[in-house]
């Protein structure tokens, strides 16, 4: 029962979470802000924590309405099938999701002490997300095309930087929107495999709102998106010329392009190319981090 409960919090996608963070110290390594390696390590608790708790929740939930049961599962979506192979831990796997909600609630009222009451309305939206995202937000095609980018990006990253030095930073909050556009694109495209069993039990994404067309032509700029951003802020000077090495994610990327090729109903490469989407968003905020502490030194 260990294992199968282990399984739910979907241990390969937690590196997400610390990828994001990555750019968290990268920014305050070239801004040249202290910062201590204890405060660090408690923001990646609580940012796993609470990544964990979505996570465990959504298996919890997806077990109940049956979700679960209907998906034909990937390496990169469809949950991870253990409650179906192993329901007595549905129980333990529900009351450790909320659980987990506690933990990082007790380190947000540490980081409020610290900091005052602006952590308030970062962490409130994000328990909030939490929450919700299983049982609402999937039932809302807009908010489920921003609300995973959202997180994982200026929440996270700007929560993150303020937790870390008590500083706000609307510079990194731009910068953050790299992270916004690649998650909201890996969660976009996780939907692909998952749309007829999403529809029976009353999801309704974007993939749903506008097929799979549209979803495809968001996709790619979002992509777009996000490279342009990259490269206008090493031009304007606002990230340092050592981020060019955002450039191996640009390739990974017109490899993913050349995947997406819809005939027939179908993505002809699915497979190929949700592998290269969680590739390029796992790549780009780390080589970014990189970039950001070669531009100190």
């Amino acid at each position: 029962m260990i294992k199968a409960i282990l399984k739910t919090l979907r241990p390969p996608f937690l590196v997400l979470t610390l990828t994001s963070l990555l750019l968290v110290i990268g920014w305050a390594e070239y801004q040249q802000v202290e910062w201590h390696g204890a405060i660090f390590f408690l923001i990646c608790v609580g940012a796993l924590a609470a990544h964990m708790s979505v996570n465990m929740l959504n298996e919890y939930e997806d077990y109940h309405s049956g979700l679960d049961d209907l998906t034909e599962r990937t390496p990169f979506s469809g949950g991870s099938g253990s409650l179906q192979q192993t329901p007595e831990a549905e129980e333990w796997v529900g009351m450790i999701g909320y659980a987990l909600i506690g933990l990082v609630m007790v380190i947000g009222l540490f980081f409020i002490y610290m900091h005052g009451w602006k952590m308030l309305a970062l962490g409130g939206l994000g328990i909030l997300i939490i929450l919700s995202y299983t049982r609402w937000i999937t039932k809302h095609p807009w908010l489920c095309l921003v609300v995973a980018g959202l997180a994982f990006g200026p929440l996270m990253i700007g929560g993150g930087y303020f937790a870390l030095t008590g500083q706000w930073d609307n510079r990194l909050l731009l910068v953050s929107l790299v992270p916004f556009f690649l998650v909201n694109n890996l969660l976009l495209l996780n939907q692909i495999p998952d749309e007829a069993a999403d529809q029976k039990i009353g999801r309704f994404n974007f993939l749903h709102l506008v097929g799979i067309q549209h979803t495809l032509t968001v996709y790619k700029m979002n992509g777009i998106l996000t490279f342009v951003l990259l490269f206008g802020l090493i031009l304007i000077g606002w990230l340092p010329v050592t981020s060019l090495l955002v450039i191996i994610s640009l390739f990974v990327f017109i490899l993913l392009w050349l995947a997406l090729k819809y005939e027939d109903g179908q993505i002809k490469a699915l497979d190929k190319a949700l592998g290269l989407s969680v590739s390029i968003t796992l790549l780009t905020p780390a080589l970014l981090s990189v970039g950001l502490m070669l531009g100190n030194t």
